[in-house]
């Protein structure tokens, strides 16, 4: 899913074979669009961001290009059966930019790719012997990273099997998270007890906030000290874990 966060990450990445900036400031033909991701899907998949200007130092531009992705999207899969997904995002300055994911031919996976994915598709945690196959998974636009070192199909994928809602609430639930982690950064000498932390987000249910928590220091990112009602919460794993 592409975000303002991740732009900003892209934008100091070298254009190469899986990455293209096109500033596409008002227009960017169809056609046009085709035969880049058919470059980007033999080439293992990648994405295109419309509305950057493709020379360094790179500036948002702004696009008002495929007003109806959604019209574009099914245009392609039905020319080339490549599943590509647009986000469009709206930057904070109010430029409207898009990203779009094409995936790689599937048929030039690995068996440990397909064993990676199909960990990813049961939401499981992958095995150490399978981590090695993020980084090439990542760069063909076949999953996602959602923090704490978690990763999930991206949202065609849900959008395809009718599951977008899944796909949301999951998203969701990870910006719920790093809202914790936020407020924790915050208070690293004293912590903060779940009250505190609740009257930060009054909307949560405590259960929840609890469950949150509870995957945060599964996950490493929140430690806490003392008991009951007396539990402190700290941002980051104990000195222990992370030494």
């Amino acid at each position: 899913m592409m975000s303002v966060a991740e732009l900003e990450r892209l934008l100091k990445e070298p254009e190469g074979e899986n990455l293209e900036f096109k500033k596409a400031q008002s227009k960017f033909g169809t056609d046009e669009l085709t035969k880049y991701c058919v470059a980007l899907a033999n080439e293992g998949g990648g994405r295109i961001v419309f509305g950057v200007t493709d020379r360094r130092p790179r500036q948002v531009s702004g696009t008002t290009a495929f007003a109806q992705p959604e019209e574009v999207r099914k245009t392609v899969l039905d020319r080339l059966k490549i599943p590509v997904h647009f986000d469009v995002v709206e930057h904070p300055d109010g430029r409207r930019f898009l990203g779009t994911y094409v995936p790689a031919k599937l048929d030039e996976l690995g068996t440990d790719d397909w064993l990676a994915l199909s960990q990813i598709a049961s939401e499981q945690t992958l095995s150490n012997s399978l981590e090695q196959r993020v980084d090439n998974l990542l760069s063909r636009g076949l999953i996602e990273r959602i923090g704490g070192g978690r990763y999930i199909l991206p949202r065609i994928y849900y959008r395809f099997h009718n599951r977008e809602a899944s796909y949301n609430r999951l998203r969701e639930r990870e910006q719920r998270k790093e809202q914790v982690e936020g407020i924790l950064k915050g208070f690293r000498l004293d912590g903060r007890l779940i009250g505190d932390l609740h009257e930060e987000m009054p909307t949560l249910e405590r259960k929840t906030l609890r469950r949150l928590l509870l995957e945060l220091q599964e996950e490493g990112r929140v430690h806490s000290e003392g008991e009951n009602r007396w539990t402190r919460y700290f941002p980051g794993p104990t000195c222990q874990e992370g030494a």
